[in-house]
């Protein structure tokens, strides 16, 4: 915990603007796909069962895990994330609990405002593509 606490910063520095527009023009350059800032997912871990752990780390894939919950850039650089949960918690439920959700809706990420990518004149807004099943969060 302690190499977290000091490296946190140096390996995770809050995203300002400019770096967001970098990481949309990668996903543009690299997967013709624009105004995207990021891809989420989650990844199960597997763990030995803890001790007095009940059920908490059981998976529905039927292995003890935690959950790596992630966002990478368009170089696959990780942006985000957030590892621990239990394994038995949903990708979704685990984004909803996450300090990212939490800056996307409250604001607190200096992610760009909505620009037009076509000629039809409606600005489209900068998104994070994942799994279907994780709440649409307007950024």
């Amino acid at each position: 915990m302690a190499i977290w606490e000091n490296m946190k910063q140096s390996s995770f520095p809050e995203l300002k603007e400019e770096r967001w527009f970098e990481i949309a023009k990668g996903f543009n350059e690299n997967a013709n796909y624009p105004n995207c800032v990021g891809a989420i997912d989650g990844k199960h871990i597997r763990v030995i069962k803890p001790s007095d752990s009940g059920s908490l780390y059981y998976n529905y894939k039927n292995y003890f895990s935690i959950v790596l919950l992630a966002v990478c850039d368009a170089d696959y650089k990780f942006t985000y994330i957030d590892v621990g949960a239990y394994g038995k918690c949903s990708d979704s439920s685990i984004y909803k609990k996450s300090i990212l959700y939490q800056k996307l809706v409250n604001k607190d990420i200096q992610i760009p405002e909505k620009r037009l990518i076509t000629n039809n004149g409606v600005p489209m807004p900068y998104v994070i593509v994942g799994m279907r099943h994780l709440a649409y969060v307007k950024i």
